[in-house]
């Protein structure tokens, strides 16, 4: 036997290997049964549509437990002493240009969202109070602006309000301007 006769059943075997052992039928692809097509689809699609099912629930916030009220009491207070700190050298008397029919009693950020209180000091109802916040990581850098809207609140009411924020890491938030109609 030659080099090249050795050299050509190597390169037969390694092929037979590589190719492995189809079907002799040039058209077996399209001569496959309903069944073996449906076979091959539920191979591919079922791990297709899986991982689309867990991202879907992942941007829904599915995995994220629901905060508990003791641990949304002790983020409000630990929020407060963050702003404590980080606002420690503004004036504690401060009056904003802005309207002055409603304030914002309470406002706390906390487990992807901010929720507070808006009270309104007039003797009208306020049918609209747009409220722009400034929302601060723990160490007070600026993170960005968020805008509330609360509707109708009666004369000298407390109206709730609660707002999910894209800025996961937001520990405090400061009124920026606040405008009613």
């Amino acid at each position: 036997m030659t080099f090249i006769e050795r050299a050509d059943a190597i390169a037969r075997k390694i092929e037979k290997f590589v190719g492995g052992s189809g079907p002799s039928d040039p058209l077996y692809i399209s001569n496959r049964t309903f069944g073996q097509k449906a076979r091959l689809a539920l191979l591919i699609g079922t791990p297709v549509l899986a991982v689309v099912a867990l991202m879907a629930l992942a941007l829904g916030n599915y995995f994220e437990p629901a905060p508990s009220p003791q641990k949304a009491a002790a983020t409000a207070r630990e929020t407060g002493a963050v702003t404590a700190n980080v606002l420690k050298d503004i004036e504690k008397n401060y009056r904003s240009e802005s309207d002055t029919d409603c304030d914002v009693a309470e406002a706390s950020v906390g487990g992807g969202a901010l929720s507070g209180k808006l009270r309104n000091n007039s003797d009208h109802p306020v049918h609209v109070a747009d409220v722009v916040f400034d929302l601060a990581d723990e160490d007070g850098s600026a993170l960005g602006a968020v805008a509330v809207r609360v509707e109708n609140i009666a004369p000298h009411a407390v109206a709730n309000f609660r707002l999910t924020v894209e800025q996961r890491t937001a520990k405090t938030a400061l009124v920026r301007e606040l405008h009613t109609r």
